[in-house]
């Protein structure tokens, strides 16, 4: 898949880049009448007061970046590259109570939860595409202060600041912002949009507090509650917690899909439950701005699901570290692959490393 979204000069299609172009003009159409029919119902300044309100909602984490070393990170950007690098994670306390965001009855706390979904996104500077990189939980890494552990505990361990430092320690790529969102948050987020589709390839289910879930071979249309399931099994299939990251890039590629899709640009009522869903669900570092937010979420919004590349960190294999089952990074091939994220060309990594393509059909 390509980062850019687009064929290489040598192979252009004129018939197929005409195509893309009426579809993006179509997408910006409906952009533009969702607009219209929101500005004919509230007005130029109410409907940036809905905006700032609900970016105002949204849970800022103070130190993330201020609690950082001064010395020892790696390098920002260059004043050139607009281009933006979060650190997304997933936090999961076993429970369907909200964790962190204003939704939360008390706010999160290091030592509550554990970050079980990873991942490293980079939002090119043009906001037209994306790339996003799992990290597995389960990963043996170096942790400051703590030795050798599982990538998750650094969370516990030490909240966003200890993860984002061992990250840009494991990774050499500088992380600009922190976003945050539990378990529970993600099946609102779901709920939001009408659900989603996913493709599973083969039959299986897993138990919830709720009763068992079961997903079938084939497309699953998906509520909170089932996605929540889908993302959290990992006992059942064949490569344990690697398959369940596989799956966690699925779901992101749907909703992606699904909030990008007509059927949420021509319904201001899903736009806005998506907007509110997500601004009481989501913590982010104190540094982002409230416009940086709008402009963030129009893009992710705006965002064109081929342009997404989502894809695992390379992997040497599974091991036994202290008794407890663990993911080992292939360092070698990692170097290669972290350069080829922070200078936007993972497209080309992939054409020269094919089978570290994500598949589109996990387990």
């Amino acid at each position: 898949m390509n980062l850019f979204g687009e064929p290489d000069s040598e192979t252009t299609d004129e018939p197929t880049d005409r195509a893309r172009r009426r579809r993006r003009a179509r997408r910006a159409v409906m952009a533009s009448l969702t607009a219209l029919l929101l500005l004919a119902c509230l007005g130029v300044g109410a409907l940036y007061g809905v905006s700032e309100h609900l970016a105002k909602r949204v849970e800022r984490v103070p130190g993330v970046f201020t609690d950082l070393p001064a010395s020892g990170r790696p390098p920002e950007a260059a004043t050139t590259d607009a281009s933006t690098t979060f650190l997304l994670i997933g936090a999961d306390n076993g429970t369907e109570e909200h964790t962190t965001g204003s939704a939360a009855s008390t706010p999160a706390s290091a030592g509550s939860q554990r970050s079980d979904v990873i991942m490293i996104a980079r939002l090119s500077a043009d906001r037209r595409s994306a790339a996003v990189v799992s990290v597995p939980r389960d990963s043996w890494v170096d942790i400051p202060g703590h030795g050798k552990g599982k990538l998750n505990s650094a969370f516990a361990f030490g909240g966003p600041s200890l993860l984002v430092r061992t990250i840009e320690q494991l990774t050499g790529v500088r992380v600009d912002h922190f976003a945050n969102v539990d378990f529970a948050g993600l099946r609102g987020i779901v709920d939001a949009l009408g659900g989603v589709d996913v493709a599973i390839a083969n039959d299986t289910a897993t138990d919830t507090p709720q009763g068992p879930v079961r997903f079938t071979k084939g497309i699953n249309h998906l509520d909170g509650h089932s996605a929540l399931a889908y993302v959290r099994q990992r006992h059942g299939l064949p490569r344990g917690d690697l398959d369940r990251v596989e799956r966690q890039q699925n779901l992101v590629r749907a909703l992606v899909k699904k909030a990008s899709s007509n059927d949420t640009y021509t319904n201001p009522r899903r736009a806005y439950d998506l907007l509110h869903a997500v601004t009481r669900m989501v913590s982010v570092d104190a540094t982002l701005t409230n416009d940086e937010l709008r402009t963030l979420a129009f893009a992710l919004m705006s965002l064109d699901p081929n342009a997404l590349t989502s894809l695992t960190v390379p992997v040497a294999g599974i091991g036994e570290e202290e008794g407890l089952s663990v993911v080992r990074l292939d360092t070698t091939r990692g170097a290669e692959f972290w350069k080829a994220f922070e200078s936007g060309s993972v497209d080309r990594y992939l054409r020269a490393h094919p089978a570290e393509t994500q598949p589109t059909t996990p387990q």
